[in-house]
């Protein structure tokens, strides 16, 4: 019977402080390709006990045999080809997850560190997919909290400007360098929908980005977060950097605080923005229907607020019933203004539209409580 992939947690983390026994060769209990072989004959894999080399073997054997297939997967087989005094290591890897038998003679263990990884190999031909768990979920396009969160801080500006960086920006932060654009400072104007449109565009660029670079999967809001990330820096700031490619999430946003432009005019807004993608990216997955807070028929009018001027123009959000609930923010009240805007655009709510600058936007969020603040 095919696996979940509940069932392979539930079998590795049954395996921890045990010796793995290798029923073809005993003298390679303990060892870490032992582990590999007694996950095979629990995945009911054809002779799970065959002689395939050492570790650093297994990328040249596993895949011809039709035993694994390269790439990132839901169920993933991690090599380090150098390790292992020459021979090699190889570990079990689901999501942030690891399990590893080291030595001869020593149990596996689960999270104990990892070597670099050069090559990743997935099993998934062997389980069901179809049953992952939300926090599981391997994610590889931007959200609707990305969005808002990129589209907060970026705000939009139809009319092309120059901000001394070189490039021309314009719309929803998307810029071109000068001399190689079309776009012309304080002349050429986009419409809204040339604006939007060319977002999607670019995310996209930018979700590439991302899928390409790391080996490891990322949940819906920690990939979207990874993408605001690199809107705001540019694609090429993993490889700048020297990133590992198999990062762990507390290095993620440990660094992440560290891209502020310390000292510059941007510092205090990009520390936001860091702040705000750090939230995210620690924001479990959820499902929850955050439509019980949703009383829409009740006696207060609603207010759509914009703010179109000042550090935060372009934010929006909706003022009723004693909340403000603001765009962009990260976590269940992002949820509910989603949910707002939707019915908006669907007829079924009809707020009264308001502009505001940055200065009675920051005294709003003061005021008035958020969804999260007053649950």
């Amino acid at each position: 019977m095919v696996k979940t992939i509940g069932e392979v947690r539930s079998y590795l983390d049954s395996l921890i402080g045990t010796i793995t026994i290798d029923k073809s060769d005993r003298s390679l209990d303990g060892q870490c390709v032992s582990l590999i072989k007694n996950l095979l004959e629990f995945l009911g894999a054809p002779n799970p006990y065959a002689a395939r080399g050492h570790a650093k073997d297994i990328p040249s054997t596993y895949v011809p045999q039709g035993i694994a297939k390269t790439g990132l997967g839901t169920l993933n087989i991690a090599v380090n080809r150098y390790g292992g005094s020459g021979y090699g290591h190889v570990w079990v890897k689901i999501g942030s997850d690891s399990w590893q038998a080291n030595w001869a003679g020593r149990p596996v263990k689960k999270n104990v560190g990892e070597d670099p990884i050069t090559d990743i190999l997935n099993l998934d031909q062997w389980i069901s997919t179809g049953s992952n768990p939300v926090d599981e979920e391997k994610a590889t396009t931007l959200g609707s909290n990305g969005e808002a969160l990129i589209k907060k801080f970026e705000g939009c500006r139809l009319t092309a400007y120059d901000l001394g960086d070189g490039m021309i920006t314009i719309g929803w932060g998307h810029a071109e360098p000068k001399g190689q654009t079309s776009l012309i400072p304080g002349v050429t104007r986009w419409s809204q929908a040339q604006a939007d449109s060319q977002f999607w565009k670019d995310i996209k660029v930018y979700e590439s980005a991302v899928n390409s670079y790391f080996i490891r999967s990322f949940n819906q809001n920690q990939f979207d977060a990874m993408v605001s990330f690199t809107y705001n820096n540019g694609t090429g700031v993993f490889a700048n950097w020297n990133w590992d490619r198999d990062v762990s999430n507390s290095y993620i946003t440990e660094s992440f605080a560290n891209y502020i432009n310390k000292g510059t005019e941007y510092e205090e807004g990009l520390r936001r923005r860091r702040q705000e993608e750090i939230n995210l990216f620690n924001t479990p997955v959820s499902n929850e229907d955050s439509s019980s807070i949703l009383n829409t028929e009740e006696e207060d009018e609603m207010i759509k607020l914009t703010v179109v001027e000042g550090l935060y123009k372009g934010t929006k959000g909706y003022l009723y019933n004693g909340r403000f609930i603001v765009g962009g923010n990260t976590g269940d009240y992002n949820i509910v203004y989603q949910k707002l805007r939707l019915m908006e655009s669907q007829g079924k709510i009809k707020p009264i539209n308001d502009d505001i600058n940055t200065a009675e936007y920051e005294k709003l969020i003061n005021i008035f409580p958020s969804y999260k603040n007053s649950k």
